[in-house]
């Protein structure tokens, strides 16, 4: 097992509110990454000072998943994009900025994930 795992927080000025346009993002990424959608779910986050809600996506893929929340009255949006194959992330990011609007990254983390043997994992999980 191998993959890329892409976690990133960013500045962001529009649809933040908007749950179809972010699950419409997640469904462009999955396409741009080849990956294969089981299911979407949003949800409408409210808050309590009356503000737009912000909203949260997740999509369950074959090759693993896909988490979008935004948080319209920060201005903030947060991806975790998840895929046992290798994905173009720079696609990724440059997608995603088109979509919200995004004028700065935050944190970025990028990690190419490699399995361990079954054997070792089996042993692992027995001692």
């Amino acid at each position: 097992m191998a993959g890329t795992h892409l976690c990133l927080d960013a500045q962001a000025t529009k649809l933040l509110s908007n749950r179809a346009a972010v699950e419409a993002c997640a469904r462009e990424v999955a396409g741009l990454a080849g990956m294969t959608i089981l299911g979407i779910m949003g949800y409408d986050l409210a808050n309590a000072h009356g503000q737009e809600p912000g909203v949260s996506v997740v999509v369950l893929l074959a090759e693993s998943h896909i988490a979008i929340h935004t948080w319209p009255e920060e201005g903030m949006v947060t991806a975790d994009i998840y895929s046992c194959r290798p994905f173009d992330t720079e696609r990724v990011k440059e997608c995603l900025r088109g979509y919200f609007g995004i004028t700065a990254f935050g944190d970025v983390h990028l990690l190419e994930r490699f399995g361990i043997e079954p054997k070792k994992s089996a042993a692992l999980v027995t001692s």
